[in-house]
């Protein structure tokens, strides 16, 4: 019997992702960091218009990709009243308590981020981008190199075309030479140019279904 499976996430699954979204993506180094992206892989999975795959070998997780279908129809969930209630909620409350002065400090820490993404984005071109999106993948370090990126990818894109989305995009930091190698040279995508992104140059990802 195969233990490798591939399958769409479900909310059981939430813990598990955050804890490879911390060995293998980013690491997360405080409850703020893991409670927000905690956050943001339950509105992939629960959303409309977004989905979020996963494998497994036996028990463990071994690699994840989240991606958003129809952009409008995710942005208009995520903006809802009751979802920003809940963030604001998980975030501030659930690690803040009611403390007034660490509540202003966060508040200050995200104005100075708007303001200088602001800034950015002032210089960075207008696209017309299309509506489907590879939000983020992963695979566990002692599994590279054994095809579970590629598989979750092709799962993906399977899954839009069959759906008939016509193209889809990414964003991939410029000095992320594998996740390129991947989908530039073995899935087609196209490169678009490099915009600057929170601070770092990405490449914009184009593919035609």
């Amino acid at each position: 019997m195969n233990p490798l499976e591939f399958r769409f996430a479900e909310i059981n699954d939430i813990d598990a992702i955050v804890e490879l979204y911390n060995i293998a993506l980013q690491p997360l180094s405080s409850k703020a960091e893991r409670e927000y992206i905690r956050e943001k892989i339950r509105l992939h999975i629960l959303g409309p218009g977004s989905g979020a795959l996963t494998a497994w070998y036996g028990r463990q997780l071994i690699g994840f990709l989240l991606y958003v279908k129809d952009e409008d129809v995710f942005a208009r969930y995520i903006k809802s009243l009751p979802i920003l209630l809940r963030v604001l909620i998980r975030l501030i409350c659930g690690f803040y308590g009611f403390n007034l002065f660490a509540i202003y400090q966060l508040f200050q820490q995200w104005r100075t981020k708007a303001e200088r993404r602001l800034s950015e984005n002032a210089s960075e071109p207008r696209l017309k981008l299309p509506s489907s999106y590879l939000t983020a993948y992963a695979t566990h370090p002692k599994w590279r190199g054994q095809g579970i990126g590629s598989r979750l990818v092709q799962i993906f894109l399977d899954e839009l075309k069959r759906e008939g989305r016509k193209e889809v995009y990414t964003w991939v930091l410029v000095s992320n030479q594998p996740s390129l190698h991947l989908l530039v040279n073995k899935f087609g995508f196209e490169k678009r140019g490099v915009v600057r992104r929170f601070g770092e140059d990405n490449y914009l990802l184009v593919k035609k279904l």
